[in-house]
């Protein structure tokens, strides 16, 4: 129990940073929604939709610790725990990590579209270029290599719903998680009398 209550307490450091890193990619989805719905596309766009696109689908991901789990699960170990409240709660927060999971696997196979797209839609060497030379001139122009209003359609659809992924479901269930984790400590601790 003191081994799992560690392992929780990695996870919760680990949930804190991914709700900021998810908060993060809804608002800048915002900012680049605003960007592709109110701007013509044209022979050039300036390089902060780039910044924009990717602060709105940057690779999320969420690493939960399963030491103990992992032995909990493989020997047959649940059974030695006497406290159902404890039982159950370890399997609801099992379950929701599960759920937390899928989230995040909807949410980077959009991302992951979009980012298809954004290769076939505007040069970015010049992007990678001022992020090496760590030049923040967000003004620069940036050729478009495709000026198919569809296409454009299409990266506003894909940004939009990864957007909405994190904003409402991922978020969510990171924070349900997070609060699962954070409980369980505290019976566990209590239980067990764990410091």
């Amino acid at each position: 129990m003191s081994s799992l209550v560690e392992d929780l307490i990695t996870d919760t450091l680990e949930l804190k940073k991914a709700v900021r890193e998810t908060d993060s990619v809804a608002r800048y989805s915002d900012s680049a929604l605003f960007f592709l719905t109110t701007n013509k596309i044209t022979d050039k766009i300036p390089g902060k939709l780039s910044d924009f696109l990717g602060k709105a689908n940057p690779r999320l991901s969420l690493i939960n610790t399963d030491r103990t789990s992992s032995q909990l699960k493989n020997s047959g170990a649940m059974r030695l725990i006497r406290q159902k409240d404890v039982v159950s709660e370890i399997l609801q927060y099992w379950k929701q990590i599960d759920e937390t999971n899928i989230t995040l696997e909807r949410y980077l196979s959009y991302r992951n579209a979009a980012r298809e797209i954004n290769f076939k839609l505007f040069l970015l060497p010049l992007v990678y270029e001022r992020v090496l030379l760590q030049e923040r001139d967000l003004a620069r122009q940036l050729r478009v290599i495709d000026q198919d209003p569809k296409k454009w359609d299409e990266l506003t659809n894909l940004v939009a719903i990864s957007g909405q992924i994190c904003r409402l479901s991922h978020l969510n269930n990171l924070n349900k998680q997070y609060q699962m984790a954070t409980t369980l400590i505290e019976l566990i601790k209590k239980e067990y009398h764990l410091e």
